[in-house]
């Protein structure tokens, strides 16, 4: 997904979609009709096709009746997580000690 701005548009996608669903068990079309949009714009949100504006978060948190901080949180606590994630998944490669070219011994 495309980043913009700070924040990564599958942050804000799936905060959305968690509040939305989880929190508050509300269908696309009601929070739509809250926010007087299609509802295939708010799919669109929840599936990072689109970046909502801060005023969008702002009516958008109002329509699933949290603080808008509460929203904003939720997003920075996840995109946080998402780059703790990554960076234990990122392993510096082992270090080796050169110890030079390797001898055999000759027997006779």
């Amino acid at each position: 997904m495309e980043k913009r701005g700070s924040y990564r548009l599958a942050s804000v996608a799936v905060i959305l979609r968690e509040f939305r669903k989880r929190q508050k068990k509300l269908t696309q079309a009601k929070v739509a009709e809250r926010l007087d949009v299609c509802d295939t714009y708010i799919g669109s949100l929840e599936h990072g096709k689109v970046y909502p504006s801060i005023g969008m978060l702002v009516r958008i948190a109002e329509a699933l009746e949290v603080r808008p901080g509460e929203l904003l949180d939720a997003i920075v606590e996840r995109e946080k997580a998402e780059q703790t994630t990554a960076a234990e998944q990122v392993q510096p490669p082992a270090k080796h000690k050169y110890t030079g070219p390797s001898r055999k011994k000759e027997t006779n």
